[in-house]
């Protein structure tokens, strides 16, 4: 599964990777941080 999101601060990164793994079935993450990105295509709402 991927996620991805953008929280605003760390502590709220790490609520979500915690809920994250807290979800029946996770049994581990790999968490990406990117500071900054130049191209990012619009979320495809179909």
């Amino acid at each position: 599964m991927l996620v991805k999101g953008r929280p605003a601060t760390p502590r709220q990164l790490q609520d979500v990777l915690r809920r994250l793994y807290a979800s029946d079935g996770v049994s581990g993450n790999q968490a990406t941080v990117v500071l900054e990105t130049f191209f990012e295509r619009p979320l495809d709402a179909g």
